[in-house]
């Protein structure tokens, strides 16, 4: 099986999202356990427990929050959104709760831009 990057992974995500609307668990559950997998690695390896703890609470967080507003609103969002909430909590917790946070945030707010742009345009 060849070898695919993050990266790459992010963008088939997003060009499959936006011409199907799914996010195939093919591609999302192979990037949370890399993640997670190369995280504890570098925990491991650079004494980092702390943030590979904060990270992996950042990504069930984010998981949260997002299946609370799955649950509300389910034609709003997606649960494929919601699987990859825990993707993107992980990366962002890695780095602070304060980039978990505004990172939602962000996506939210872009998101909101750009619905009320295609609303406009149309």
């Amino acid at each position: 099986m060849k070898k695919i990057s993050r990266r790459k992974m992010l963008l088939a995500l997003s060009m499959i999202d936006l011409d199907t609307f799914l996010l195939p668990n093919r591609i999302v559950y192979p990037l949370a356990v890399t993640l997670i997998v190369l995280f504890g690695l570098a925990a491991v390896l650079d004494g980092a427990g702390n943030d590979f703890a904060r990270a992996m609470f950042g990504g069930g967080a984010a998981y949260l929050a997002f299946l609370v507003i799955h649950l509300a609103a389910p034609r709003g969002m997606g649960f494929g959104d919601v699987k990859l909430s825990f993707s993107l909590g992980v990366a962002l917790g890695w780095i602070s709760w304060g980039a978990v946070a505004l990172g939602i945030f962000l996506g939210f707010l872009l998101g909101a831009v750009l619905g009320v742009a295609l609303i406009a345009l149309k």
